[in-house]
């Protein structure tokens, strides 16, 4: 019999999967990525920003996201669940997919077979991107019909059977991700793995166990439901995320011009980390002649990102645009606040000029005269150079050789 008449649901799932991937494959060609070609088709993808209109037309790479999801677009979420990395990746799925789907929808029915898998894709996805990652594949669903034929054969009710010692197996490979992701070796979605087991297990508990009958029970189901809405709207608006705040500030067009410092300002609170912003905040003090705040915004921007050669550039303009007197003495204390005993080889660093040095190496001082008063001579504590001596040309000496 035809698997579209036997498990039409998963069967449709599992083409449309097919699909996508061979169109992106196609259309992957010309110059166009694979991954261009996954997002024109609607998966969640990472993108690297460019400024904004007058800017210069470089790439800021610091400014990374999922922008057409930032942009609204939810229906990405559910779609990339059906998109797929490589070639293994979609048999992977697809052969687990047909295997777990086609025994729940003969159990369920393929009505309620789809009213479990809408969420069972999207759930899983969703907590992946909250994590911050950017997923792609039918594993996340793939894993909630593991949890789902795990709890059915729990509770006596499963269509057909799997031997326990493959369901143990396959929950120790889905646990196994965990560390060989941390450890750098494999790239694995395993919030949306061990979120899916979780997902799958719980709604066949609750929709088949003994208080399946039980109004409360299928109302809480559908209250649980409904809570995906306002995570899927902070996925699209992560007003926590400092990339979100600088995105929104260079291509938001809603975002007023008196807004922009107190967004920036913000996504720097959260991810110090993000040196574009700060040095975007201190060319702004710089061009109103604010060399105090200018200063003040360089020292903590170092104090986050001392490696930075952009920032310690940014620092030395500030420090030269001081005045001699209050001014420098209230930046060389803000120094002492912020870096504490180090301060002193940071003033040294940042007074001297810029090196090609390793990173983290002071560089040997030079002298700016704009740190000597005008009625005091500059006392050098140094010896200055002295000239070598000339040869003297005289007749009878011969190179190599004298007389």
């Amino acid at each position: 019999m035809s698997p579209f008449r036997t498990a039409p649901v998963i069967t449709e799932c599992l083409v449309v999967c097919a699909a996508l991937f061979i169109v992106c494959q196609l259309n992957s060609v010309d110059g166009i990525k694979f991954r261009d070609a996954q997002r024109f088709w609607g998966a969640v993808t990472e993108r690297t920003a460019l400024p904004p209109a007058g800017a210069p037309e470089v790439l800021v790479t610091e400014l990374h996201g999922p922008f057409d999801l930032w942009a609204g677009e939810w229906w990405r979420i559910p779609v990339s669940a059906f998109h797929h990395a490589h070639l293994l990746h979609l048999l992977m799925n697809c052969v687990f997919a047909w295997d777990l789907g086609r025994r729940l929808e003969k159990r369920w029915g393929s009505v309620r077979f789809f009213l479990f898998l809408v969420p069972a894709v999207t759930l899983p996805l969703l907590l992946e991107i909250l994590a911050g990652n950017i997923p792609l594949g039918f594993s996340g669903a793939v894993c909630a019909m593991l949890g789902a034929q795990i709890a059915l054969q729990n509770l006596g009710c499963a269509e057909e059977e799997i031997p326990e010692e493959t369901l143990l197996f396959s929950l120790g490979v889905i646990l196994a991700g965990i560390p060989a992701t941390g450890f750098g070796l494999l790239p694995l979605a395993n919030v949306a793995h061990v979120s899916g087991v979780v997902y799958g297990a719980l709604i066949a508990w609750l929709c088949c166990g003994p208080w399946s009958n039980i109004v409360l029970i299928r109302l809480a189901v559908v209250a649980a439901h409904l809570m995906m809405l306002p995570a899927i709207e902070f996925a699209m608006h992560p007003f926590t995320n400092g990339r979100y705040l600088w995105c929104r500030v260079d291509h938001d067009p809603q975002v007023r011009p008196d807004q922009r410092t107190p967004l920036l300002e913000r996504a720097i609170q959260l991810d110090p980390s993000l040196t574009g912003i700060w040095l975007r905040l201190i060319e702004q003090q710089m061009i109103e002649s604010h060399f105090p705040e200018a200063w003040k915004l360089a020292v903590e921007g170092l104090s986050s990102n001392p490696s930075s050669n952009e920032l310690m550039e940014a620092a030395r303009r500030a420090w030269r645009r001081l005045t001699h007197g209050p001014e420098r003495d209230a930046a060389e204390q803000e120094l002492r606040t912020v870096f504490g005993e180090r301060s002193t080889a940071w003033l040294t660093q940042i007074r001297g000029k810029p090196s090609q040095s390793v990173p983290g190496k002071l560089d040997e001082p030079v002298l700016d005269p704009r740190d000597f008063p005008i009625d005091r001579p500059m006392e050098m504590e140094f010896e200055l150079p002295r000239p070598a001596p000339q040869p003297v040309n005289r007749p009878d000496a011969i190179e190599g050789t004298s007389v």
